[in-house]
């Protein structure tokens, strides 16, 4: 199926590949650049224009101006084309085309067979012996005549014309005068006053500028004429593409079957190099089909409507009347000619008109198509913004109602839970506290879990000391500027213990974010801590063996009981089990010189209260269970590192104590089976989110030889739960794992919606949908998590996929994953094509990602952070990652997006009025107001 245009067909891509892909059960794939017909280039055109051949005129005609003719021909010759006047070549100029061969049947070229371009010696010129004697009736022997034509030469020929051109010249312009005098008319009282020869050159100018415009007209017609070539090519291309995948529309849910074929019409167009198109279409003020993704075969309709509008406008009409009965018989069988050609184009023009069919889905569908998918997964919009904002909540949330509460207030919309981490317990209690939180404050609240996908991180590390070093902020000389602070909060048992459990208690962290301090658990009787005031000294004895006095600064209520803030104006390390004891003020004096209570007297007073000292000393406290410092495997460009199948612990490089020869290179694990049956020689390895990378150099069934070729200039640290990228490596990972089938009987019960995580062809998502299916959840929330290469190249068939279930839809841009895989040069590139194509599809996008990330973990964000936040106001979502600050982040993403939403909207800038504008304006107004004042009162003055 072609397009064709004035005999001129446009080859593209034609059905038989596009079938065969059919064939296959595919879908379309990339194909070359459809090949599309461009305008030609002023001199290209100048040589493809018709050449007409017109019978000689009488000999003696020729024999006048041969001559002449001939040396205009040797003096002009890089100046135009040939032209054969009376029989003789002269050179013309490249404003009086198309060129004239005497003697040889008229021709036409197809390209412009139905050019109207009048054209000496063709069909509206003359042509017969008696106009050609017209040039000797203009060559008076009068010499004050002669100024009466350089005027016209020069303006045709340039200024400097030989004589011998202008002689020239006068013959070829008085049939352009003879043909003005069947097209126009002298003013009123022109004839009467001048002599006949200055009356043809008048009329032989305007002839001239008739012909000028007439030229204009014709080129602005093949460009109009080569447009709509193009975008008729592209539309068959899309009627074309859809009807080879009609199969994917036919299986798609009812409610995504016009969203998919539009996806396919989007397709289309971006299979095909379409720049010049665009800058052709700009130039003419139309659209350039720059945002066509939520209506595209409709965008390409409307462009082709106006752009066959314009060419009808162009298209000269049929003339009713008869050429002068005074004309030659070649003069009017020409003009026959022109005619018929004149009334087949615009016949033609008309008869494309009707071929434009009415578009399947127009503007306003396609933007209410993605507005109504975007409710139906997320949820009713925020008032005061069309953009919502989803939290990734913590642990804490199971438990610290007030951060749920906070977070709704400043402006969350979705919560989201990450099932990997935690457990079922925890993601249940986090789900119980946003719902009644969200009921009772009147903020709707969508849950979104995501599926913990295949764990590709690295294995433990072996564990260090558990140990928190705090220290005070001081000046470039050492001077202290400001103490110490930490927050001890009463640990989960009052008795000490030397267990191993890392765990933190969950609420000292929700305590910390409200004091913006470092946590420290605390185990001690309640009496104990409920009898510290503000001015006791805690002493201890750090790690270090250094004596330490923190001052109780302030004691404040928790969820679990009192919590204490200290401060110290010295360097602290903490550890596990270092015992803890305090002076009171009153009995021996402490460090400021106030005295205090012994341990011996503490003691004494918790036993006769009945209460427990809270250790094994009975008075003392004890520093409870930190966090075990990890051990880090440092890695330089260079080094080797083996990748070892199993959960065992990691270890460091280990050397010749005598030689300092490398014994066995540096060790992590990786649990997935996949890495060590898959993997092949020379491809890529990416670690902790690309900070470190290596190639394969050789791969067993056991480990993994990978060699280390780029880390920071000071080397990487590479510790336990870091990401494990392999971008070029088919892994053939199952969609689904044991554990997230498993959470799926959880999720389908509590949440809206579930993301896929590390979801790679349309198979994945197949999978998923039948568990679903199995659990009754067909209509549950679909989040596809675009987070590698592979999800990326198959996008358009995991939404035509996701597009079979009955229940909506969702994509989540995973930046941090995606810039990995891709490529940092290419993130933004390939973000950008995410937003596109899901916009053509009418599926929501989330963007995520490290979005102001500095501002939730330290509260204070960076200029790239603000922006990157303001690009996302062109995803339906923008999603925050969990941090001390994140009620803060919520509040400051929620009026960058505020203000976004009147600066732009998708693609397109929306141009509300600008403060900057309005002292521009109110100046302007001022001093047009203070111009009319001065010039009423110099009238008045003046009256």
């Amino acid at each position: 199926m072609g397009s064709s245009f004035y005999g001129t067909r446009l080859p593209y891509r034609g059905p038989t590949s596009l079938q065969a892909s059919y064939a296959r059960g595919s879908l379309f794939r990339p194909s070359p650049a459809l090949p599309l017909a461009t305008p030609p280039c002023a001199p290209c055109a100048r040589n493809q224009r018709p050449v007409t051949r017109v019978p000689p005129p009488s000999a003696s005609a020729s024999a006048s101006a041969a001559s002449s003719a001939a040396a205009a021909a040797s003096a002009s010759s890089s100046n135009g084309a040939s032209t054969l006047v009376n029989g003789t070549a002269v050179r013309s100029s490249p404003r009086l085309d198309p060129i004239v061969v005497p003697s040889e049947p008229a021709t036409s070229s197809p390209a412009f067979a139905d050019s109207k371009m009048p054209s000496a010696h063709s069909a509206d010129g003359i042509s017969d012996a008696s106009s050609a004697e017209a040039p000797l009736s203009l060559r008076s022997s009068s010499p004050t005549r002669q100024p009466a034509r350089p005027g016209l030469i020069e303006r045709c020929f340039g200024p400097g014309t030989a004589p011998s051109v202008a002689e020239a010249a006068s013959s070829l312009l008085v049939p352009l005068a003879e043909h003005a005098i069947s097209n126009w008319a002298l003013p009123s009282g022109t004839s009467g006053g001048r002599s006949g020869s200055e009356a043809r050159v008048l009329r032989a100018k305007r002839a001239v500028q008739s012909l000028e415009e007439e030229k204009v007209r014709e080129e602005r017609r093949r460009e109009l004429s080569a447009l709509l070539e193009q975008l008729e090519a592209i539309r068959d291309h899309a009627n074309e593409l859809e009807m080879c995948n009609q199969h994917h529309l036919d299986l798609s849910a009812p409610r995504y079957r016009e969203s998919a074929r539009n996806l396919l019409h989007y397709m289309a167009l971006r299979n095909i190099d379409v720049r010049h198109l665009q800058q052709a279409l700009a130039h003419l003020g139309l659209s350039s089909l720059g945002r066509t993704e939520a209506h595209t075969l409709a965008s390409i309709h409307a462009v082709t409507r106006v752009v066959r509008s314009m060419l009808r406008e162009l298209t000269p009409k049929t003339k009713s009347s008869s050429s002068s009965s005074s004309s030659s018989l070649s003069l009017s069988s020409a003009k026959t000619k022109t005619k018929s050609k004149s009334s087949n184009l615009a016949s033609q023009v008309e008869a494309l008109a009707t071929d434009v069919l009415p578009p399947v889905l127009d503007f306003a569908d396609g933007d209410r198509q993605l507005q109504s998918n975007t409710v139906d997964l997320l949820g009713p919009h925020p008032p005061h913004r069309k953009t919502f904002i989803m939290v990734t909540l913590p642990a804490e949330a199971a438990t610290d109602r007030a951060l749920v509460a906070g977070l709704l207030g400043a402006g969350m919309n979705v919560a989201r839970v990450n099932c990997a981490h935690d457990d079922a317990a925890v993601w249940g209690k986090i789900v119980a506290n946003v719902r009644k939180l969200s009921a009772q404050l009147g903020r709707p609240c969508r849950i979104l879990m995501d599926l913990a996908g295949p764990k590709l991180r690295t294995g433990p590390m072996p564990n260090g000391p558990r140990v928190l070093r705090l220290k005070p902020k001081k000046d470039a000389r050492g001077t202290v500027q400001s103490p110490l602070r930490a927050l001890l909060v009463p640990a989960p048992s009052s008795t000490h213990s030397s267990s191993s459990s890392s765990t933190i208690p969950q609420v000292t962290v929700a305590a910390a974010a409200a004091a913006s301090l470092p946590t420290i658990p605390l185990q001690a009787s309640k009496m104990w801590v409920q009898g510290l005031r503000a001015g006791d000294v805690l002493s201890m004895v750090d790690a270090q063996g250094k004596k330490r006095a923190l001052e109780v600064a302030e004691v404040v209520p928790g969820p679990k009981g009192p919590q204490v803030v200290v401060e110290c104006s010295k360097s602290v390390v903490f550890e596990t089990g270092l015992p803890v004891s305090i002076n009171r003020a009153g009995s021996k004096k402490n460090k400021k010189g106030k005295a205090g209570k012994s341990a011996v007297e503490l003691r004494a007073t918790a036993a006769a209260a009945g209460g427990s000292g809270g250790g094994s000393a009975g008075g003392e406290a004890y520093i409870g269970e930190l966090p075990a410092s990890e051990e880090a495997i440092e890695l330089s460009v260079g080094d080797e590192l083996l990748i070892v199948r199993g959960e065992g612990e990691g270890s460091k490089a280990q050397y010749d104590a005598a030689t300092g020869v490398l014994v066995r290179p540096a060790s992590v694990s990786c649990s997935l089976e996949q890495v060590f049956t898959n993997l092949k020689e020379g491809e890529p390895v990416k670690l902790d989110d690309g900070k470190i990378e290596g190639v394969v150099e050789a791969v067993g069934s056991e480990e993994v030889r990978v060699r280390i070729t780029k880390t920071p200039p000071a080397g990487a640290k590479l510790k336990s739960e870091k990401a494990l990228n392999l971008p070029d490596s088919d892994l053939q990972l199952q969609g689904l794992t044991a554990k997230d089938i498993a959470d799926l009987d959880f999720i389908v019960s509590h949440a809206d919606m579930v993301a896929f995580s590390f979801v790679n062809d349309a198979s994945d998502v197949s999978m998923l949908q039948d568990e679903l299916a199995k659990r009754g959840a067909d209509d549950l929330g679909v989040v596809l998590k675009i987070e590698t290469k592979r999800a990326f190249q198959n996008l358009p068939w995991l939404m035509l996929q996701g597009m079979r279930g009955s229940g909506p839809l969702g994509v989540m841009i995973a930046r941090g994953d995606m810039a990995v895989e891709c490529g940092w040069e290419r993130l933004a590139e390939v973000q950008e094509e995410v937003l596109w194509l899901c916009e053509a599809a009418h599926v929501p996008t989330i963007w995520a990602t490290q979005v102001l990330e500095g501002l939730a973990k330290t509260g204070l964000p960076s200029r790239a952070e603000i922006t990157d936040a303001a690009m996302g106001e062109r995803a339906e979502c923008v999603m925050l990652n969990k941090g001390l600050h994140i009620a803060a982040a919520v509040t400051t993403l929620d009026d960058i997006l505020q203000r976004m939403r009147s600066h732009q909207m998708k693609k397109q800038s929306m141009m509300r009025p600008l403060q900057l504008s309005h002292p521009f304006v109110t100046i302007s107004y001022s001093s047009a107001s203070s111009d009319s004042s001065d010039s009423s009162d110099s009238s008045d003055e003046e009256a």
